[in-house]
């Protein structure tokens, strides 16, 4: 006989009320309670996570076009001309390909994907350094500028 069983049929007695069969209710009601208050919280972080990096993205972009001198920083980037060969047609792309790295059979491969999406939106921008002063701090600051035809959407 299964040990296991035997002992939870005689501390649950079903039919009768006991203290133990009390006790295994309140541990029932507890798990299921802090299993739907982790499903809960995983698709609330899930959900934020997702919000913020549509944010970062929505400011930054995804990628950034610029002056092929720069060895440091952004900052040192000397703007260059919109008026380039690629830019009038590359926001008509609608599928992306790429190379992704995967796992297969213990060995790493590569794969050719595509994206779900295109290129939505080409934005100009200029950023430059500056400081900003209050009554008793100094703060660094980034300025990015944008033209007339920034995709304000996201916000």
């Amino acid at each position: 006989m299964n040990f296991a069983y035997f002992i939870t049929r005689k501390v649950a007695r079903f039919g009768q009320q006991s203290f133990s069969r009390l006790i295994i209710r309140f541990a029932v009601i507890a798990v299921a309670l802090s299993v739907s208050v982790m499903i809960a919280s995983t698709a609330l972080i899930a959900g934020f996570k997702r919000e913020i990096s549509s944010k970062i993205f929505g400011f930054w972009g995804h990628i950034h076009i610029s002056d092929s001198g720069v060895s440091r920083s952004i900052l040192e980037a000397k703007p260059i001309s919109k008026f380039q060969d690629f830019y009038p047609s590359i926001d008509t792309i609608q599928q992306v390909s790429y190379f992704a790295y995967e796992e297969w059979r213990g060995r790493e491969i590569t794969v050719e994907r595509q994206s779900n999406e295109g290129i939505r939106h080409i934005q100009v921008f200029a950023v430059t350094p500056g400081i900003i002063q209050s009554n008793e701090e100094i703060e660094g600051i980034i300025l990015k500028g944008v033209d007339s035809g920034f995709d304000w959407e996201f916000m």
